[in-house]
């Protein structure tokens, strides 16, 4: 007795010193300089709250060192993702009473013009980076067509434009990154081999602080705008790819036609300051949106939502570029205005009116062809079903990358097709949670979307965009999608050894989540698993075989 008594003695006091510790370790969290407090971030469209964790705002490199080397202390994980986030899902959330690393105050930038490089902290836009060369007469001039995505952002998660000339994404532009590793230690990097690693890194290698990236001079662009039949899409669409500097496509297959957006260079001295404004919707045009997206959720012809993608059609089809707030027929200016835009200062972004959700995936463009066969036939199985099939906001949205050699960049190793299927959520139908909207609803199309995305997957072995879809696409990928996978993951047991970069994001990814924590009731309509059986759907819905690729299941009726 006297024994077992020393033991339960000895025990206690074990656990009284572990818990002084534990105090200890919170008081010295809450008392560093960039603690900001315990929140639950949220992304642009107010769609996915983060769980809540303790999030701090370091200014530096310094200060994010120390926010490492606290939760080392703690035993939390981190995981670094800014307010307001551009993506989805929730691969920038820190896990439930973890910690949130944002990168608001890493906003630095210094050029140095004779070498043509730029260092950028984690925190500036492309925007902001590109107003800063401007005034040198330099800019990156192929990036993105979101002017507001963070640097940080852009290479957590290999955010891309459209071009086969030269570089379609940020991280094709790395030269060097300082990073906080897994040990809190500073580490300025710029051997290929690592930076093939950290320029597409998801966030679990470290704390991005900044990047320096090749620039070149500023130049100049011509846009013009391209229509017509889909009846030979693939054709036409790689034709203008090849021929031409840069190119995005909006295909419309419930309508049968497409609209392309082509530039190309011209000399700088070419008359012409206009800049993309395809964000600067009118007000009337955004009511009218916002009334006619919810009917068209009650209209199972498909006839409202296909009357919306010909409305859709027309913009594309017509010009949204402008100088001095007049439309140009003809559009010239500086490539980073005209190939990215930014949302209207005097009026509301449009996914702030009716919430977008994207499906992102990506293929070798030698199969292009193929996958528009597919998909053909997944619309042309529902048109004859439930009515047609139509995506009012891009259509399915189409960009064109040279091969990229790192690891887990969505066009590593082979020329490839980005390919978006934009869909919207019911307005009508959200519900609010401390003041901010949280989806309640089944996407419109959102059985056709998910049979697309499946079939993509398992027909074609495409690769999910690391910033879009729904959890689903993102569910033990790895070796199949990514012939570079293993040395990513090199990468991550040398950065961070001991795994304090990680949250419920990579665990799905790297397989380690459970099936209880994945398949719950209407899994397969919020997005989080692809059916299995009928619980995972609801209102009605059944979970059944795809009727245009009857390989995978759907929750439709």
């Amino acid at each position: 007795m006297k024994g077992l008594a020393l033991k339960i003695t000895s025990l206690l006091l074990t656990c009284v010193l572990l818990a002084v510790a534990a105090c200890k370790s919170v008081e010295q969290s809450e008392a560093l300089s960039s603690y900001v407090g315990t929140e639950r971030i949220k992304n642009y469209q107010n769609t996915n709250t983060c769980p809540a964790s303790d999030v701090y705002a370091p200014r530096t490199a310094g200060e994010a060192a120390e926010v490492v080397a606290s939760a080392i202390a703690s035993g939390k994980t981190i995981m670094t993702g800014t307010r307001g986030f551009k993506s989805q899902i929730d691969a920038a959330c820190a896990s439930e009473g973890q910690i949130q690393v944002t990168t608001e105050n890493l906003k630095a930038v210094s050029i140095d013009v004779d070498s043509l490089t730029a260092k950028a902290g984690a925190g500036v836009t492309l925007a902001d980076l590109n107003e800063s060369l401007t005034k040198v007469g330099l800019s990156i001039n192929m990036i993105s067509e979101g002017g507001f995505f963070s640097v940080g952002g852009m290479l957590g998660s290999g955010t891309h434009g459209s071009t086969l000339r030269q570089g379609a994404s940020l991280e094709e532009y790395v030269t060097a990154v300082t990073i906080i590793d897994g040990k809190g230690e500073i580490k300025e990097i710029d051997n290929a081999e690592d930076l093939k690693s950290l320029r597409v890194n998801l966030g679990v290698l470290g704390i991005l602080v900044d990047a320096t990236f090749k620039v070149e001079p500023l130049k100049k662009v011509k846009a013009t705008l391209v229509n017509g039949s889909d009846a030979n899409f693939a054709e036409d669409v790689l034709k203008l790819a090849r021929e031409n500097y840069s190119v995005s496509a909006s295909w419309f297959p419930g309508i049968s036609k497409y609209a392309a957006t082509v530039y190309n260079f011209v000399p700088n001295d070419t008359p012409g300051d206009a800049l993309n404004a395809q964000a600067h919707i009118t007000e009337p045009l955004l009511n009218a949106y916002r009334v006619m997206l919810p009917i068209a959720y009650g209209d199972r012809t498909g006839g409202i939502s296909c009357g919306l993608s010909n409305t859709r059609f027309g913009l594309r089809s017509n010009t949204f570029f402008t100088e001095n707030g007049k439309k140009q027929d003809n559009p010239v200016g500086w490539s980073h205005k005209m190939q990215y835009f930014t949302c209207n200062k005097d009026g509301p972004c449009p996914w702030e009116i009716f919430p977008i959700y994207i499906g992102g995936i990506s293929i070798p463009s030698s199969e292009l062809s193929n996958w528009i066969v597919e998909a053909k036939k997944i619309h042309q199985a529902y048109h004859k079903f439930l009515g047609k099939v139509c995506f009012p906001l891009n259509g399915i949205y189409f960009r064109f990358a040279q091969a990229s050699d790192a690891h887990i960049a969505l066009n590593e190793g082979k020329e490839t097709v980005f390919i978006d299927v934009e869909y919207s959520l019911n307005p009508w139908n959200l519900k609010t949670e401390d003041g901010v909207h949280q989806v309640n609803a089944v996407a419109q199309n959102y059985h056709v979307y998910q049979e697309l995305v499946q079939m993509s997957l398992r027909k074609f072995n495409a690769r999910p965009h690391w910033g879009k879809n729904t959890e689903t696409a993102f569910l033990n990928i790895g070796k199949d999608q990514f012939n570079k996978w293993d040395k990513f993951l090199a990468s991550k047991s040398k950065f961070d050894p001991d795994n304090i970069f990680t949250n419920d994001f990579w665990k799905r990814v790297e397989g380690t989540s459970k099936d209880k924590e994945i398949l719950t009731d209407e899994c397969g309509i919020k997005g989080t698993c692809f059916c299995e059986n009928d619980s995972h759907c609801k209102n009605g819905l059944k979970c059944q075989d795809g009727l245009g690729f009857p390989e995978i299941k759907v929750c439709r009726l």
